[in-house]
């Protein structure tokens, strides 16, 4: 099993924590992280970049990644995880921020 396999079934954005629970299409999104394959960020200039940051943690270790490429197959997963999400009217609950960062 991947680091990813091990993972709680859980994704915390910046602005969101969710669970499979509250958004069933989060399963999917899991299954599809659990299949990316990704190497170093290669050399590009890339002015006045969006940073996506990624913290992935299981059982098996930890992964942190900050990556401005946005052909990047893990910027790739969280631009369409975060439409799923949305699509599952996160928008409409409690953030980390304005619920004192509770995880039910």
């Amino acid at each position: 099993m991947g680091l990813i396999g091990a993972a709680e079934k859980s994704v915390n954005f910046k602005d969101w924590f969710l669970t499979e629970q509250q958004c069933p299409s989060l399963a999917a999104a899991i299954q599809k992280l659990e299949q990316i394959r990704f190497g170093l960020p290669t050399s590009k200039i890339v002015l006045d970049p969006t940073v996506h940051e990624f913290n992935l943690s299981s059982a098996g270790g930890n992964v942190h990644a900050v990556l401005v490429d946005i052909e990047n197959p893990l910027v790739q997963w969280g631009l369409e995880t975060r439409r799923a999400i949305q699509a599952c009217g996160a928008g409409n609950l409690p953030t980390k921020k304005s619920d004192g960062g509770r995880r039910e």
